[in-house]
């Protein structure tokens, strides 16, 4: 992934703002901007300066794997870094920010009002969200990754269907395939839902044993390398009762339609 080019694009984002910089914490924006999982971390940027704020657990592969330059997070660091960086207007993301966050930031204001200087917080709508929103190759090409390995996972329950096999029996055998092949998780609790269970659009696996005749609703994800996929499906196990027929046929039509509108 290209980390500098994704922060050329963060700090264009920033020019028309009111804003000389941006303070970021959520987990997932630090993993886009800087390639690392860290589960406490505060990244700073100016047009001209940016600083990756991290503990002790994250100092040693900070330094080596990211390109920003990282500072040990201590009570009076961004006391010291706003005026050296000579930043007055600092935005921060309203959508993901902690309202612990917010009183650090608001304290910070204050602290420094007492030292002479002046700092305005001032909360901008989702501006790394903004960034993520457009997959570059890369992104596309881990989407499509993650997507061919949810397919297979999908071919692998088929696979498994028999009567008595219960759902939960299913998903933990889903679970196992995905990380043989190397997902690092579910993208999302799977739903497999065997017979009037699958009414239910959030319904959970549970004990309940396929029988035969029933419909099958897999709705399913997986997570492999960062990105999500997630696709639902339903089959039959035996022939289904005519009325599901129409009625799948017409749900089949409606997505066609939907699709040929997309661009």
């Amino acid at each position: 992934m290209d980390y500098a080019l994704r922060l050329q694009r963060l700090r264009a984002l920033l020019e028309p703002t009111p804003c000389d910089a941006l303070f970021i914490d959520h987990p997932v924006h630090l993993f886009y901007l800087t390639g690392l999982e860290l589960s406490l971390g505060k990244l700073l940027v100016t047009q001209r300066e940016a600083c990756l704020i991290v503990d002790g657990r994250y100092v040693e592969r900070s330094t080596q794997q990211t390109l920003y330059p990282v500072q040990i997070l201590k009570e009076s660091l961004l006391e010291e870094l706003i005026p050296a960086f000579g930043i007055h207007r600092l935005g921060f993301d309203r959508d993901t920010a902690a309202y612990r966050d917010f009183e650090l930031l608001t304290r910070l204001t204050e602290t420094l009002k007492r030292q002479t200087y002046s700092l305005e917080i001032t909360p901008l709508a989702s501006p790394v969200q903004q960034l993520r929103i457009i997959k570059d190759p890369e992104e596309i090409a881990c989407l499509r990754e993650a997507a061919r390995l949810g397919y297979q996972g999908y071919e692998f329950l088929v696979s498994l269907l028999e009567e008595s096999v219960t759902e939960a029996a299913l998903a933990f055998e889903l679970e196992c395939f995905w990380k043989k092949k190397g997902a690092s998780r579910f993208a999302f609790d799977p739903i497999i839902a065997f017979g009037a269970n699958s009414s239910m659009p959030h319904y959970r696996a549970g004990q309940t044993q396929l029988r035969l005749h029933s419909p099958v609703l897999i709705d399913i994800g997986v997570v492999l390398k960062h990105y999500h996929s997630d696709m639902t499906r339903v089959i039959f196990f035996g022939s289904p009762p005519r009325v599901m027929l129409e009625i799948y046929a017409i749900v089949e039509e409606a997505k066609a339609r939907a699709i040929a509108l997309c661009r």
